[in-house]
């Protein structure tokens, strides 16, 4: 399992998380140092995309480290659906690099607010 955090998250994290590579870097448009491509067989986001957390930049890195065939399922709000659903997506939708192969909406993610599960296939 790897997990990746923002400098806040990390120091909570590497004393007792379940992880065989705890990595810190910036999640974004640039390759994240010491990770192949096709080096994992998911990855699973459940609250980042808020804000400026993590935008939809990062999905041309996340689909270059999971392995073809592999999933990414992010969990959302559906407030902030949005920062997901960006051109970065779309083009990787058009362009047959992700599949959107489930999207259901759910109530009560955070503070009353509904949410969805999405999950893309890598291609």
């Amino acid at each position: 399992m790897l997990s990746i955090f923002r400098k806040t998250c990390y120091a909570r994290q590497k004393n007792g998380a379940c992880t065989k590579k705890l990595v810190c870097a910036e999640i974004g448009a640039e390759p994240i140092p010491g990770i192949g491509k096709d080096e994992y067989d998911a990855i699973i986001c459940c609250g980042g995309f808020v804000g400026d957390h993590i935008t939809d930049i990062c999905l041309p890195e996340w689909t270059r480290i999971v392995k073809k065939g592999g999933i990414i399922r992010v969990v959302v709000s559906a407030r902030w659906l949005h920062v997901l659903e960006g051109e970065t997506l779309k083009y990787l939708l058009q362009c047959k690099k992700l599949e959107q192969v489930e999207k259901y909406p759910f109530q009560n993610f955070l503070d009353g607010e509904s949410g969805y599960v999405i999950t893309y296939e890598v291609l």
